[in-house]
């Protein structure tokens, strides 16, 4: 007998919390701002996915969390630089963030919203050369690793999250919307391009020529050791612009107290259970 009091216990406790629980999904374009893109936008983006949870802490602050998978590309071709460089990287990336809401969705259909948080990403810049795809961290093509006060970068960093959306109760169980995810990354390397030309007799003897090809692609000579290759003082930067949907999947048909039954739209529409903070 007990241990099915403690069951029930368990029961009625996860179907309270679970009640609170949104399964997540964000379709739209991914884009980078950086050294081969200067200018923000949508230009140069590609199709951005997302898959998530969200949960109800109060009427007003949302747990959230999110595998984001996008690609991230820029082409100096594109702004007529002499640089002639290129990369793209595929971006997998893991946030973690709250969401407040500025309109109780007990009360209104639908609200914007402001939301912070963290994430780990990882990017692994890449050009084409030959016909084949080469990876540009391991070139060290501003002499990374080998020249003095120069470490060689990390793929995998941490990120700043924070944007803004808008939020549409369909019923008390779906939500649709529109979101903006800014990204500040604290990153130069996003792209291989950051700082200065490395002397091209050391690139040669430490990485070869294929190094050498990669770091300045331009018509000319090879630039004079020292001379700009980017520009170091402006991190890259990534972003997303998405179609939102987040639905309840484990609600109790006899317990709700609240929704769009008889599709009257003066009903409550969030759950009961978010009453409270803040």
């Amino acid at each position: 007998m007990k241990v099915l009091k403690l069951l029930l216990v368990m029961l009625i406790v996860s179907n309270t919390y679970a009640q609170n629980v949104h399964v997540a999904a964000r379709f739209g374009l991914g884009s980078y701002k950086g050294d081969l893109k200067p200018s923000g936008g949508l230009g140069q983006s590609s199709l951005a996915w997302s898959i998530g949870a969200k949960y109800d802490i109060s009427e007003h602050l949302i747990g959230r969390a999110f595998f984001n998978r996008t690609k991230l590309k820029g082409d100096d071709a594109k702004k007529n630089n002499p640089r002639n460089l290129n990369f793209e990287a595929k971006l997998n990336e893991v946030e973690l963030g709250v969401q407040y809401q500025i309109f109780s969705l007990n009360q209104k259909w639908w609200t914007p919203y402001l939301f912070i948080g963290g994430s780990v990403y990882g990017a692994k810049a890449y050009t084409m050369y030959g016909g084949n795809k080469v990876f540009l961290q391991p070139l060290s093509t501003e002499g990374q690793g080998f020249a003095p006060g120069k470490p060689t970068y990390k793929t995998t960093k941490l990120a700043l999250v924070y944007g803004l959306g808008g939020e549409y109760a369909l019923g008390e169980d779906v939500r649709v919307g529109l979101e903006l995810g800014l990204r500040y990354t604290g990153n130069d390397y996003i792209d291989d391009v950051s700082d200065v030309y490395t002397d091209a007799t050391q690139l040669l003897t430490n990485k070869g020529a294929t190094a050498v090809a990669l770091a300045y692609r331009g018509s000319g000579v090879y630039p004079t050791t020292g001379t700009a290759r980017g520009d170091k003082s402006n991190n890259d930067k990534f972003y997303y612009l998405q179609l939102t949907v987040a639905f309840r999947p484990f609600v109790n048909q006899w317990k709700r107290t609240s929704g769009i039954a008889g599709m009257k739209k003066e009903k409550r529409v969030g759950c009961p259970q978010t009453k409270g903070i803040f």
